[in-house]
């Protein structure tokens, strides 16, 4: 009996290990942030709330992934060598969903390095705010509709 006491708490202790740490944010907060962005600003004012079902939230996890293996084997470019990104289960994630114009489901990202703690992430405003933070802070989008995600920015990268 101990044995499978054991086996069942080694399972638990495993599957919580792997758990992805995220927050789903309301497109509002990010809206917010772009209101005097007069570069960007039809763009971020058309974007519609959008509530992520399990499958898409599962979707954006595997596109997740993917967006770190592309990154990871793409290290060099035009002569500069980036730093590898650690594992992306290491991150914690904002995921700001939302429809754009032609009602493609986006999903804005915002990850800090974490070691995979959970905590609370505070605000985007307050990661917005911040001009450095390397590989520890990273932005990118996903296009749920085509599947696709786009280039990881860490923050302060050149």
């Amino acid at each position: 009996m101990k044995k499978y006491i054991l086996i069942i708490l080694l399972a638990l202790f495993y599957n919580c290990k792997n758990k992805l740490c995220y927050e789903e944010r309301s497109i509002n907060e990010m809206k917010e942030l772009f209101l005097k962005d007069n570069l960007n600003y039809g763009f971020y004012q058309s974007l519609i709330e959008y509530k992520l079902s399990n499958e898409e939230l599962e979707m954006s996890i595997k596109l997740i992934k993917k967006a770190f293996r592309e990154y990871n084997n793409n290290l060099k470019i035009k002569g500069y060598k980036r730093e590898a990104l650690p594992n992306f289960k290491k991150y914690s994630y904002i995921l700001s969903s939302c429809l754009d114009e032609k009602r493609n489901k986006l999903v804005f990202i915002n990850g800090y390095l974490t070691n995979g703690s959970c905590p609370d992430l505070g605000s985007l405003k307050e990661w917005y705010e911040v001009f450095d933070g390397g590989n520890s802070m990273i932005q990118f989008r996903m296009n749920l509709s085509e599947k696709s995600v786009s280039y990881i920015m860490p923050n302060g990268e050149a």
